[in-house]
């Protein structure tokens, strides 16, 4: 099991400085950072993951 911790949506949203519509229409695109279902059914994402792509497209999260 992954000791990180796994971001949602808004957390991703938050640290980039956009809005959550935004990140919700890239990962649709398949342009967005790799997702997965939580138990819940909710997308999250591994910090580690949210990260690396981050410096793939020139993007600098505030968090």
């Amino acid at each position: 099991m992954r000791q990180e911790k796994a971001l949602t949506v808004a957390e991703m949203a938050s640290e980039l400085g956009f809005h959550r519509s935004t990140l919700y229409r890239w990962i649709y695109l398949g342009c967005g950072p790799k997702c997965f279902q939580s138990p819940g059914g909710h997308l999250r994402v591994w910090r580690s993951d949210f990260l690396e792509w981050c410096e793939h497209h020139n993007l600098s999260p505030e968090g």
